[in-house]
């Protein structure tokens, strides 16, 4: 029994070690690298004399005489025998963000695909490949630099054929936070029997003020709803029917741009219409919503977002303006204070997206927020999410494997000594 018990921690142990590492080893790829066992050789697709591989031992790697892009292959046939079909790479769509891109393309025939690319046609940053033959491909890129020019590579391989495809694409560049003007901030309303005043703090670079109201929801521009007000000054009151309340975007002007808008009521309801989702509308991804601070994205980790409480926070929806959508509002809730700020993004056409900078607490705190896309004054789709400060108190959940190894592998050996010590004493009660 004693001998056991040491073989068991000891195994134990080793087993912990083992796993720990080959766990965490596995994390640590940035993209993913494939060999095809296709036709011989190493069936990498890339020439490698220092392997062994040359145009006689390897000639699918090696050839110079297998044709490309402008050049496709073709199989001679002999005595009546039909000829194969013609493998070429049709209809390449690439569609680049500033960090991602998709490429998309088809073959004429069932074949298997490797994709590379790069910054160099090196081909450095990795390379994929599809598991079996298809003739329709769709690839994902990730973890790419903005406004930075990118080679690709696409090879495709059926029947005694290969065909490749060479180009290059551009991601999108960050735009600037200070392409529209800044938001009104610490906006609040009331109303006392017929008399409603509402007020602001205007931002620091401005040409006037626009107050926007709506009797049945939020407007949603500086064009929506009626005119209540405008002016430079950080308020206005006015007098509506004592029974009714009323719906305000805050929107600022400098030049012929307007701000977001900020938006306030004195009624109780929600003030996004009857909030009916129509049937076929598609609902909102936490990947359509973006929060930057200095022109770069912040830390975030699936819908948790970690912003530095010293800068502001800027907000972008990749969205663009349809007959289907009419406008974006974001409610944000601070922690701290534990008040409630409504945003209506403006569409910014130097970068194509929604806008708003959020006028959040500075202090160290997390805010919960909501973002509803609405289409005739309707919800058709809502994500929702947290905000955490650098520094605070909010503690993400982890899974335990997502835990540092190091950390991981402590606690085992501390579970594994415990263990030790119980079948010691356990072998001492029996003798």
């Amino acid at each position: 029994m004693k001998y056991f018990s040491y073989n068991l921690a000891l195994f134990l142990f080793l087993l912990s070690f083992v796993f720990s590492g080959g766990v965490f080893a596995a994390t640590d790829a940035d993209s993913v690298n494939v060999e095809l066992n296709v036709l011989g050789c190493n069936n990498n697709l890339v020439c490698e004399p220092g392997a062994g591989e040359d145009e006689t031992t390897c000639p699918l790697d090696c050839s110079d005489d297998i044709p490309e892009e402008e050049d496709p292959a073709t199989i001679p046939t002999t005595g009546g025998i039909a000829p194969t079909a013609e493998l070429l790479i049709e209809n390449v769509v690439v569609r680049p963000t500033t960090d991602t891109a998709v490429i998309s393309f088809d073959t004429t025939i069932d074949a298997v695909v490797v994709l590379s690319w790069g910054i160099t046609n090196g081909y450095e940053l990795g390379s994929t490949a599809t598991p079996r033959p298809q003739d329709r491909f769709l690839f994902a890129l990730s973890s790419l630099k903005a406004n930075q020019k990118y080679q690709f590579s696409i090879t495709a391989i059926a029947g005694g054929q290969k065909y490749v495809y060479k180009n290059t694409f551009v991601t999108k560049a960050i735009p600037e936070a200070s392409v529209l003007p800044d938001p009104v901030t610490d906006v609040d309303s009331s109303q006392e029997e017929e008399r409603v005043l509402v007020t602001w703090k205007n931002p620091e670079e401005f040409d006037y003020i626009r107050v926007m109201r709506r009797a049945d929801r939020y407007p949603l521009s500086p064009f929506d709803g009626e005119v209540a007000y405008e002016g430079t000054v950080e308020s206005f009151s006015e007098i509506i029917d004592v029974d009714s309340c009323a719906y305000y975007t805050i929107f600022a002007r400098r030049g012929s741009q307007y701000s977001s808008g900020v938006s306030t009521s004195t009624c109780d309801g929600a003030g996004f219409g009857d909030n009916t989702v129509p049937g076929g509308t598609a609902l909102l991804s936490p990947g359509d919503i973006s929060f930057l601070q200095q022109g770069k994205r912040i830390p975030s980790e699936l819908d948790r977002s970690y912003y530095d409480p010293n800068q502001d926070v800027f907000v972008q929806v990749s969205r663009q303006p349809n007959i289907f959508q009419q406008g974006f509002i974001l409610v944000l809730n601070d922690g701290v204070s534990g008040t409630t700020m409504t945003y209506v993004l403006q569409y910014n056409e130097a970068s194509g997206m929604y806008e708003t900078v959020l006028d959040i607490n500075k202090q160290t705190s997390s805010s919960d927020y909501t973002l509803f896309v609405l289409s005739r004054g309707e919800v058709i789709g809502v994500v929702s999410g947290l905000l955490i400060a650098e520094g605070g108190l909010y503690v993400s959940s982890q899974s335990f494997f997502d835990i540092q190894p190091g950390i991981l592998l402590a606690v085992l050996i501390i579970i594994l000594i415990l263990l030790g010590a119980l079948m010691a004493r356990m072998n001492r009660r029996e003798a």
